[in-house]
């Protein structure tokens, strides 16, 4: 899903840029891990707040108001939940709050890996709904935004409809929409396109017998 971040990147060469360049850079993206990785022991505003704090270089005010601001835009309480600890949450609100960490860094450049895996369809879908959402809002300096996903999930791609790339052997195999990916006869995309259900079940650690062996 193109915005901001796709016309910049491609004025330049990231193997052109040094530490500082690329430092300089890294300030505005942000990426949503797979596990979260969120601090298990700490709250939900401690989490958000450190990278505030760690990269950003914020006051204690600032960061308060984007605490509450982030967590609002992924449809969680601040009053409430601002206080939880990361081992007092559901997998759905985890993720959610993986996801506002992630926003409080106003990226223009939000990456995604794997968001919808181990969460149950229902929370997966409202997971799904909530990253189209975040895609749509700019930046706070008005900015389109681009968002980067990683996913087998097939039923991600038929909700977002976002451009496809897929990598074959360290190359690009296919670069396009979702409906020509759907419908591509591709000796390669077509198998792969049928297996992406079992897929994303492996990668949630409950693959049966029979898909593991159809995998092999």
């Amino acid at each position: 899903m193109a915005g901001q971040a796709v016309r910049f990147m491609q004025s330049l060469s990231l193997a052109t840029l040094d530490a500082v360049g690329m430092a300089r850079l890294q300030r505005h993206w942000a990426v949503v891990f797979q596990g979260n990785a969120l601090l298990l022991g700490q709250t939900v505003g401690y989490n958000i707040a450190l990278p505030l704090r760690e990269v950003q270089g914020l006051d204690e005010s600032t960061i308060h108001s984007k605490q509450y601001e982030v967590v609002r835009e992924v449809a969680l309480d601040p009053d409430k939940d601002l206080d939880l600890t990361i081992d007092q949450l559901s997998g759905g609100m985890a993720k959610r709050v993986a996801i506002a960490r992630a926003l409080a860094l106003d990226p223009i450049l939000l990456l995604y890996d794997e968001p919808t895996t181990g969460l149950d369809p229902q929370i997966a879908d409202q997971i799904q709904d909530l990253i189209g959402s975040v895609h749509q809002r700019t930046t706070s300096s008005g900015l389109a935004r681009t968002s980067l996903l990683i996913t087998h999930d097939k039923d991600m791609l038929y909700r977002l409809e976002p451009r496809i790339i897929m990598l074959d052997s360290g190359r690009i195999l296919f670069d396009g929409t979702y409906e020509t990916f759907r419908h591509s006869n591709s000796p390669v995309i077509q198998p792969y396109f049928e297996l992406m259900p079992k897929l994303h079940q492996r990668l949630e650690g409950s693959v049966d017998p029979a898909a593991q062996q159809s995998l092999s």
